[in-house]
């Protein structure tokens, strides 16, 4: 299995981790299902970002396309971060992270 920075256990974990706090299900649900569907989005862009570091090897003049994929992790990323701390933080804060936290 080809390792990236979002694994799928990591997503697997934090989905664990919302559904063990006591928030209503359903007031989260449309956020996690957000949030699944945005790293599938990352994951294809960290593969861009990938392609575009194989192609610089072959030729070193390709380094405009790993510039463009990187320029593309950059949004995809701050944007993704952002609406998943809006959305987190005060739940996580209010619930904490795991089982009997609070």
């Amino acid at each position: 299995m080809k390792q990236t920075l979002i694994s799928p256990s990591r997503i697997v974990l934090v989905i664990a981790a919302l559904a063990l706090i006591t928030v209503p299900a359903t007031a989260l649900e449309p956020v996690i299902d957000r949030l699944k569907d945005e790293h599938v989005v990352i994951h294809d862009v960290l593969d861009g970002v990938d392609r575009a570091l194989v192609a610089l090897a072959a030729d070193p003049d390709a380094i405009d396309g790993v510039s463009a994929a990187v320029d593309l992790l950059t949004d995809t990323l701050l944007s993704h971060l952002s609406y998943e701390e809006t959305e987190l933080v005060e739940p996580l804060a209010r619930y904490g992270f795991y089982a009997g936290q609070v």
